[in-house]
């Protein structure tokens, strides 16, 4: 079974970014701890467009674990 992180990870290359924020959402319900689920949930948001939106998911990152703050 692949993850939902996995999942989100391959939608966002193949540009299906409205599955991939989904999948990437899925995946933060399940682990909200884990810093790169919000890290790429902003990448797809900011593809899309939704800006505010993706600085959220970068800051919620980044509160997680502050050295991706120094990239």
């Amino acid at each position: 079974m692949v993850s939902h992180l996995v999942r989100g990870n391959q939608l966002l290359r193949s540009g299906k970014l409205e599955e991939a924020v989904d999948a990437f959402r899925k995946a933060i319900a399940l682990h909200p701890h884990f810093h790169w689920s919000y890290y790429k949930l902003g990448q797809a948001l900011e593809k899309l467009g939704h800006m505010e939106e993706a600085r959220v998911a970068y800051q919620k990152a980044t509160d997680l674990n502050p050295s991706l703050d120094k990239f």
